[in-house]
């Protein structure tokens, strides 16, 4: 689980590097995202390998994911959102969260979703040796009704995720009452407690 949440929360990081409040073009905000995407994966494969060296399969595994999100996919998202744009609809002035709100979800949307369903496609297992027992029947519990949401709820998820670990982390770290679970991530972790519920050994 630590994994996954890894690798969802690393999808929600936000690629722009416009100031929020200051209006750009939406050809420079499209750019922006390429030129970080660029900058971030230069090191592309270093934390992979650092987690490799220290035994950490899936944390290893959640790094490539993320980093072919941000390199691969969010790239290519750009390129194609770019071209189905008209001139005017490019030199069109935006603050970041204008541009969020407007075209964030077709460039983050898919992306996203892709991520999350390959954390449970192949070499998922392989990923999982012993946590739980049977980490193929495991992985195939989990893909199965993720292959089946549309990528705006994954996406979601993603966002929840972002939101929720960080301060799960702090009330755990002070010893404080876990925060409320969001409803999108609520229930992905029931699907996760069905499916381990149903490993040999389980209850």
């Amino acid at each position: 689980m630590k994994a996954l949440l890894l690798a969802i929360t690393l999808s929600s990081l936000s690629l722009s590097a416009g100031a929020v409040d200051a209006a750009y073009p939406v050809d420079r905000l499209l750019n922006d995202i390429v030129s970080i995407a660029d900058l971030k994966c230069r090191d592309r494969g270093a934390l992979e390998r650092q987690y490799k060296e220290q035994g950490k399969v899936a944390e290893a595994r959640s790094m490539k994911l993320a980093e072919t999100m941000i390199c691969d996919c969010m790239p290519n998202r750009v390129k194609e959102l770019r071209a189905s744009l008209s001139v005017s609809a490019l030199q069109e002035q935006m603050t970041e969260t204008e541009f969020q709100n407007q075209y964030g979800p077709q460039i983050t949307n898919k992306c996203v979703a892709e991520q999350l369903r390959s954390t449970y496609g192949e070499g998922c297992a392989d990923a999982l040796p012993g946590r739980p027992t049977d980490s193929a029947a495991y992985c195939e519990c989990m893909y199965k009704p993720l292959s089946r949401l549309p990528d705006s709820d994954l996406a979601q998820i993603a966002s929840e995720s972002a939101d929720y670990v960080p301060a799960a982390a702090e009330a755990q770290r002070r010893g404080a009452p876990m925060p409320e679970q969001p409803p999108n991530l609520k229930r992905f972790f029931a699907v996760d407690a069905a499916c381990r519920a149903r490993q040999p050994g389980a209850g």
